[in-house]
């Protein structure tokens, strides 16, 4: 079977559509990837042209863009993915987070996965709060998990998963937040956790940001934009955290030469970066 593949000029023309509706880019070394998919969802639409495919996408009546851009971005995680940026998170960030909130009575967090997939990422995060804080039910906590890709979160509001995405997850932690269905072979999150959880829509180029978060992560989300993109993106995570906030990207990402309005802070097996306050974290370097 011959493989399909965009022209030149329609590759270009599709890069540029992607990039101005929601800032995804796609190098040339992804020409293939692209074509893969548009010609998949062309096919799913008994569409034969591209042009005839681009105006269903920008038909506003039609869903179609957003079934494209679910193909488009990659959904494979599992639960505590980097385990070292967990790590730091557990023993270092959040006591440090808890202890300056008590000392100020101030008993509100926030903390937002934004690029949150099928949800590992933001139940990951509230597995590491919970296990960190007494009495929860004392504070006011809140996990936001946003993404570009409504199948993505149509999977992380079910909170269902299987064996697989729980491969580096202790039994006794899993089974303490999951209830299985051996059956079925899938665990489910627990209901009285779902009250901490918030997942909805977002496009991190045009939609407005959250407002006075603690922590950030975007890991594994950047990949997918051009430089001045991501420096705009960085100023508005900048914008969005408190003094004193927490940003995680993924370990292959880097801010050099891109935004320096963070500070970095290295540990032994990952790195955080700080939106500047006076209050410094311990264990970093400094």
């Amino acid at each position: 079977m011959i493989q399909r593949v965009l022209t030149e000029e329609e590759f270009h023309r599709w890069n540029e559509y992607i990039f101005s509706r929601c800032g995804l880019y796609f190098g040339r070394n992804r020409r293939h990837s692209l074509s893969v998919k548009i010609f998949e969802r062309m096919d799913s639409v008994e569409l034969c042209s591209t042009e005839d495919y681009i105006a269903l996408v920008s038909d506003e009546t039609s869903d179609e863009f957003r079934v494209l851009v679910d193909e488009l971005t990659n959904q494979e995680t599992q639960f505590f993915r980097n385990r070292p940026k967990f790590e730091l998170l557990r023993s270092t960030i959040l006591p440090t987070l808890i202890r300056q909130k008590t000392a100020r009575r101030d008993k509100r967090i926030r903390i937002w996965s934004a690029g949150c997939s099928t949800g590992e990422e933001p139940i990951s995060i509230l597995i590491s709060l919970l296990e960190s804080i007494s009495y929860p039910k004392t504070w006011d906590i809140r996990v936001m998990g946003t993404d570009i890709s409504t199948k993505a979160l149509l999977a992380s509001r079910k909170g269902q998963y299987s064996e697989r995405e729980f491969s580096i997850v202790d039994s006794a932690l899993r089974d303490r937040y999951f209830e299985m269905d051996s059956l079925a072979g899938i665990y489910t999150l627990k209901d009285n956790y779902r009250q901490y959880l918030d997942f909805r829509y977002h496009n991190l180029k045009s939609d407005e940001f959250l407002a006075d978060v603690d922590i950030i992560f975007c890991c594994n989300v950047m990949i997918y934009f051009k430089n001045d993109i991501k420096a705009e993106i960085y100023d508005r995570f900048h914008n969005a955290l408190l003094p004193g906030g927490y940003l995680f990207i993924g370990h292959s990402e880097t801010m050099n030469r891109i935004y320096d309005q963070f500070e970095t802070l290295y540990f032994e097996d990952a790195i955080a970066y700080r939106k500047r306050s006076s209050e410094v974290a311990e264990g970093s370097d400094e």
